[in-house]
């Protein structure tokens, strides 16, 4: 298998304006307590994250169009194949992710049979 590069650097900022080292609109902000107020503003309830999400039973449907499309760019830009960086990317998907060849019919389906779209914020 190809080795693909550690880091590519996109000078992505977090909330705090510092530049993005990880993934981080997945890490929560509030405390994950299922119990707290609804109406409380630091609570779960208020917490967009993708892991306050998951603890309220939230899956995420993953687009493998949109993989195949943005990790080409990546490959483009880090001198490697293609394959390899969607490999690695469909490999790594955060737990509770699941890749879907298209992400719009995903949705629909979804959507026609009740489910919700939620934000996914940090």
């Amino acid at each position: 298998m190809e080795k693909i590069p550690h880091r590519f650097h996109l000078n992505l900022r977090d909330r705090n304006g510092a530049t993005a080292e990880r993934n981080f609109s997945q890490p929560a902000w509030s405390d994950l307590n299922l119990s707290a107020s609804p109406s409380s503003p630091t609570g779960i309830y208020h917490d967009f994250t993708s892991q306050a999400l998951l603890k309220r039973g939230a899956k995420f449907l993953v687009c493998h169009n949109a993989l195949a499309g943005v990790s080409e760019r990546f490959a483009l830009a880090g001198g490697v194949s293609h394959a390899a960086v969607l490999e690695d990317w469909t490999a790594n998907l955060l737990p509770g992710f699941i890749s879907v060849p298209s992400g719009g019919s995903a949705i629909q389906l979804a959507q026609e049979r009740g489910y919700k779209l939620y934000p996914v914020t940090d």
